[in-house]
């Protein structure tokens, strides 16, 4: 892992320990994050594995959710104003049990770029 994913790896955990301790129990990982992609890896572990061995729903929720945070507040920060923000809904495919350490992947970063401008430039919620 390079010295900037490791730097921001540890913002977002340390952020999440004060604001969002669930997410921080998981400890996420950032893999990737660009113009129009973010990778997010939450390990399998005591933590994230229910009682049939693969990965609690939540855990797969927050590890998308994250994915998709990533680059909403990647352009908030370039925007230089303080903007708090809440999905009101996401969508996630999940294409097979979770059974190992596993990547989120967030392909369309451009379009959450173009919403949260969209928000900036309307001043609504």
């Amino acid at each position: 892992m390079d010295l900037e994913k490791f730097k921001l790896t540890a913002l977002i955990n340390a952020f999440s320990a004060f604001k969002i301790p669930l997410l921080a129990f998981i400890t996420p990982r950032i893999v990737e994050l660009d113009e129009k992609r973010s990778v997010v890896r939450v390990r399998l572990d005591l933590r994230t594995r229910n009682h049939l061995g693969v990965m609690y729903f939540g855990a797969l929720a927050m590890g998308a959710e994250l994915s998709i945070a990533l680059k909403a507040v990647q352009t908030i920060n370039k925007s230089g104003r303080k903007i708090d923000f809440l999905f009101k809904d996401f969508q996630g495919d999940f294409l097979k049990r979770a059974d190992g350490h596993t990547h989120f992947v967030c392909e369309q970063g451009d379009k959450v770029a173009a919403l949260v401008e969209q928000a900036i430039a309307s001043e609504e919620r």
